[in-house]
């Protein structure tokens, strides 16, 4: 008898961008039929695409584990192995009920290989009258799929010249699966048709790095083919930046075949796309993929397994991303639809409108010692992924080599900046948790500069001007970004 361990609550939900469908490019290799000696298994990407619209996710996408196996017996008999997961519908969590691969002679069932044994609900329940006889002879002992297979034709299996399993000549399968949990809340709407993708290159989904800076992972699952290959993932941001590295360099995720590159974006790309395309060395397209971090952010601030700090943290870049994109007018024609914090739940939006100059008051630079042939001619703020100070000094005789800059024990050139007529040094890479971090300027070993980013912050608030209004609105921002940033620290 089963162990009647009623379902929980489900886990935090992850978005995943809507992914244009890419075909594998299929190559001139005969298909052969493997010979006795060549049992082996092939790691390689799938997904779950609409029935109706397969250029999209398929809703049941997430319970699918996003790495699927091609088995080969002894005997020549190819299989394709999926994994589910349980996935959340309307706030209830459920699993997959049973798959069937559909074919022009029916439907053909798939074998489960291995079950959920802890898990245990309504609908599963024979006691129970919310109990679907529709499960009765499909799950194996009365417990849902967690590993099922189907069967592949000799043709869909592609295979090397020696008889190795190179990838798939069938890129798209069409399947029927059954959610009990959907059938449920919509009776008939626990049947749902998809396609089935096989790929050798997946993008997954995104996460994001909330340390201080703002770096996206951008996921990316390959098949064994692909693996250490000189295949190139290209990744381009809204400033125009496009970055481009082998799949050999990816860094390795936390599950096999898993691959992430990492993008840093400045303040103001929080709600703009990032779009990636996966070439093979002979120029054919395997994936491409587009992605933003604000989707990512919006989702974080209403998960149900976030902290409160948590949630805090992801509003609060969200926010200050909207004002860097006003201040400099990017990605913003006067429609608050396109800011980043669009769709923020309205108690997390705009926050930084508390901050007073009362809040920074005690935020203030400090200078000591004497400039002799110099003159300290003011500081600037750069929002990028990280924060950036640039401290300005004009020459006032003499050359510029004549004196010697040390910022935080670090020698440095200054550099010439042609529109003002200065030049200038910079501390570079500031972290959320440490814009209250003073940050040590030394010149000549006669004078010191004493700043950090909130100094810069007290600076703009007091602006009585009105042309500094945007501005205003960003160093509030910042300072709240700081304030969520602290608390998750702590």
């Amino acid at each position: 008898m089963k162990l009647k361990v009623m379902a929980m609550t489900a886990a935090c939900a992850m978005a995943f961008c809507a992914v244009p469908f890419a075909s594998v490019q299929s190559d001139n290799t005969a298909v052969l039929v493997a010979s006795a000696a060549s049992a082996q298994e092939f790691n390689i990407p799938v997904t779950l695409q609409h029935h109706d619209n397969p250029e999209n996710k398929s809703m049941g996408n997430p319970a699918l584990v996003q790495m699927g196996k091609i088995v080969v017996d002894a005997s020549g008999n190819a299989t394709l192995q999926l994994t589910f997961q349980s996935m959340t519908y309307l706030g209830q969590k459920g699993y997959l009920g049973f798959l069937n691969k559909v074919t022009s002679n029916g439907m053909i069932p798939a074998t489960v290989i291995d079950t959920y044994t802890d898990f245990y609900d309504s609908f599963n329940n024979e006691d129970l009258d919310t109990y679907q006889n529709v499960l009765k002879s499909r799950l194996k002992d009365g417990w849902y799929p967690k590993t099922v297979s189907i069967p592949l034709d000799s043709s869909d299996v592609k295979y090397d010249a020696s008889g190795k399993v190179i990838g798939v000549n069938t890129n798209r399968i069409e399947v029927q699966v059954y959610v009990p949990v959907m059938e449920s809340i919509n009776a008939g709407g626990g049947y749902q048709y998809a396609y089935l993708d096989v790929r050798d290159c997946l993008f997954t989904g995104s996460s994001a790095i909330l340390d201080g800076s703002v770096t996206m992972k951008n996921y990316i699952n390959v098949s064994d083919a692909y693996i250490g290959s000189d295949a190139t993932v290209q990744i381009s941001t809204g400033d125009g930046r496009s970055d481009t590295i082998t799949l050999s360099d990816l860094t390795a995720g936390n599950e096999a075949n898993q691959y992430y590159v990492s993008t840093k974006l400045p303040a103001k790309d929080m709600n703009t796309a990032l779009t990636g395309v996966i070439t093979s060395s002979d120029g054919s397209e395997l994936e491409t993929f587009t992605t933003n971090f604000a989707t990512y952010a919006r989702t974080l601030s209403k998960s149900v397994d976030a902290t409160e700090e948590q949630k805090a943290l992801a509003a609060e870049l969200l926010n200050y991303g909207s004002r860097a994109q006003v201040y400099f007018n990017y990605n913003y024609t006067g429609d608050e639809k396109e800011l980043a914090n669009d769709g923020l739940a309205s108690k997390r939006k705009d926050t930084y409108t508390s901050v007073t100059s009362e809040d920074l008051a005690s935020y203030t630079y400090e200078t000591s010692g004497t400039l002799n042939g110099l003159t300290y001619g003011g500081s600037s703020l750069s929002l990028l992924s990280d924060v950036g100070i640039k401290h300005y000094f004009k020459l006032d005789s003499g050359k510029i080599n004549d004196h010697s800059f040390v910022v935080n024990g670090k020698a440095q050139t200054p550099q010439y900046d042609e529109t003002s007529g200065m030049y200038y040094v910079t501390v570079s890479g500031i972290s959320a948790q440490n814009l209250d971090a003073d940050y040590i300027v030394k010149v000549d070993n006669s004078y010191t500069l004493t700043y950090c980013a909130l100094d810069y912050c007290n600076t703009a608030i007091n602006q009585t001007s009105k042309k500094y209004n945007s501005l205003k609105k960003v160093a509030q921002a910042l300072y709240k970004y700081w304030e969520a940033a602290e608390n998750v620290s702590n």
